[in-house]
């Protein structure tokens, strides 16, 4: 499960930095559910963005979810400070009341109208988005991956 907190920026994001700052957030997501073994190592794949290669899940009822979690983001982007993403423990029994088992806070504070202006192409942007990725890969050296019994019925268990 995700859940975006928005903060309000003093100057909006212009709109053409929303294209690589919506890959980063879904491929940061992609990357915390990987590292944190939510899902079993075997249903995720490499894949390059920013120059790197990270670990995208490739079923695509979660791949389908990820991405329309973000893409309703899309029309508020430019207003977003913060998204913090929280991951849920698969319930077993399915009654929905499992707790959050952590969080990934994502801050964007420094992006706005001047870094667009002297990052026209926005490969600065993509290089600070390469590098954040690149920490997050580093949590599997850091933090041991969260007890999540992997119950695997169907196809659907993912949410």
């Amino acid at each position: 499960m995700f859940s975006f907190r928005t903060m309000l920026l003093p100057k909006p994001i212009l709109t053409s930095v929303c294209d690589p700052l919506c890959d980063f957030v879904e491929s940061a997501i992609h990357l915390y559910l990987y590292q944190r073994g939510v899902y079993p190592r075997c249903s995720f794949s490499d894949f390059s963005i920013f120059g790197i290669q990270i670990q995208f899940c490739n079923n695509p009822d979660v791949k389908k979810y990820i991405f329309d979690c973000v893409e309703s983001l899309r029309p508020r982007l430019p207003l977003i400070r913060e998204i913090r993403i929280l991951l849920k423990a698969p319930d077993p029994c399915a009654t929905g009341a499992s707790e959050y088992l952590e969080s990934l806070a994502l801050r964007f504070e420094r992006i706005d109208e001047a870094l667009a202006r002297k990052d026209m192409l926005l490969l600065q942007l993509q290089e600070h988005f390469a590098t954040a990725l690149i920490r997050l890969n580093l949590l599997e050296c850091t933090y041991p991956p969260i007890d999540v019994e992997e119950r695997w019925v169907d196809e659907h268990a993912f949410r």
